[in-house]
């Protein structure tokens, strides 16, 4: 079986977080947070199948939102207490994960608003012209450079960007395009997300073109336990590298309570 590229630190201890990262990135978004990492706990990042330095399958189920829920849950370990931190679709991946998972012990998603079934796009979403861009094979480079360019806040990191969009295989869009827009791959998230009876943490840049905060705020009113929502200022869609500092204060503090 091919494996995936992992980016780790830490030693083997069974306490973990995991991150997930999102359509067209990969761990790169996360590797500030890896660089300056003090905590005692097992760090894992994956790049799915078709991103970063994992393989290109030209199998398309491998792309599909059921493949890379399985590799994600392949990396806890019987006894493991979990961390699951998701951006974008990858926080969407972290809910789904999160139900009926006892080795899952806190969640922290960003620019992935828990969905309804079927999904509820208006609602959840900020109207916007860029997520036909991360949905389709075939973009241009002015295409593409307009879609990071209103996805952020920090122009800075877009090169980054712009080299795992460039990486990743074309493939993947198509797959999570049609899956997302046929309704076939995401399950009630918001019911999911609502239910849990772990810490939750909600990061929201408050310049993200994609997400409502407002719907952000509605599924927190309505879920059971300690859910909290924390708006991080000059930041799109990518908080662990628009702002990074803030990012791992978020992290950190998240970390310590749930394990300690």
């Amino acid at each position: 079986m091919k494996k995936c590229n992992l980016l780790t630190c830490g030693d083997d201890s069974k306490e973990k977080i995991i991150f997930i990262h999102g359509n067209t990135t990969s761990s790169k978004v996360f590797k500030p947070f890896f660089e300056g990492n003090q905590l005692p706990y097992r760090l894992i990042a994956i790049d799915l199948p078709g991103h970063g330095g994992s393989y290109h399958s030209k199998n398309l189920e491998e792309y599909t939102i059921r493949n890379y829920k399985s590799l994600v849950l392949d990396l806890i370990d019987e006894g493991d207490r979990v961390i699951l931190v998701g951006n974008s679709i990858g926080g969407h991946l972290a809910i789904e994960i999160t139900e009926n998972n006892d080795a899952v012990k806190g969640l922290v998603i960003m620019g992935s608003p828990p969905v309804e079934y079927p999904i509820n796009i208006e609602e959840a979403f900020l109207p916007n012209d860029i997520t036909q861009y991360y949905l389709k094979s075939d973009v241009s480079y002015g295409e593409l450079d307009y879609a990071l360019s209103k996805a952020v806040y920090n122009t800075n990191i877009i090169k980054v960007l712009r080299d795992d969009y460039l990486t990743c295989d074309p493939s993947v869009r198509t797959v999570i395009g049609k899956e997302l827009l046929e309704n076939q791959s995401l399950n009630d998230e918001a019911k999911i997300f609502k239910g849990l009876k772990i810490p939750r943490l909600i990061i929201h840049g408050d310049n993200d073109p994609t997400t409502n905060l407002e719907y952000l705020h509605k599924v927190k009113g309505a879920s059971n336990g300690d859910v909290a929502i924390e708006v991080v200022e000059n930041c799109g869609h990518y908080p662990s590298l628009e702002q990074p500092g803030r990012f791992a204060s978020l992290i950190n503090n998240f970390a310590n309570k749930v394990f300690q």
